[in-house]
């Protein structure tokens, strides 16, 4: 992924529940929130990016969130921190 791309996760309007995790069948599970609202931005592409993190990523992506979630902004990121990578991505459209 180029590390200059437009932010990762910018419509984001609320934090993830969880880590996603690896089922034994090699299956991932995890739960996004894609969108600004229940009401908005039904019918739009959102690309999905799986990303391994190490203990670095996973603070900034941890400060992200408890900043968003006590400000109730959730800008995204603009960059992967040092440490993340992405495994896969998948592009998925909102009903």
């Amino acid at each position: 992924m180029d590390r200059r791309a437009a932010r990762q996760c910018p419509s984001i309007s609320h934090p993830q529940t969880a880590p996603v995790a690896k089922q034994q069948d090699d299956h991932w599970t995890g739960v996004a929130y894609l969108g600004e609202s229940p009401e908005k931005n039904i019918g739009e592409r959102f690309i999905l990016h799986l990303v391994s993190a190490n203990a670095n990523a996973t603070s900034v992506f941890s400060n992200y969130l408890l900043q968003a979630s006590a400000t109730n902004k959730y800008n995204g990121i603009s960059a992967l921190p040092v440490g993340a990578a992405v495994v896969v991505s998948t592009s998925v459209y909102r009903k």
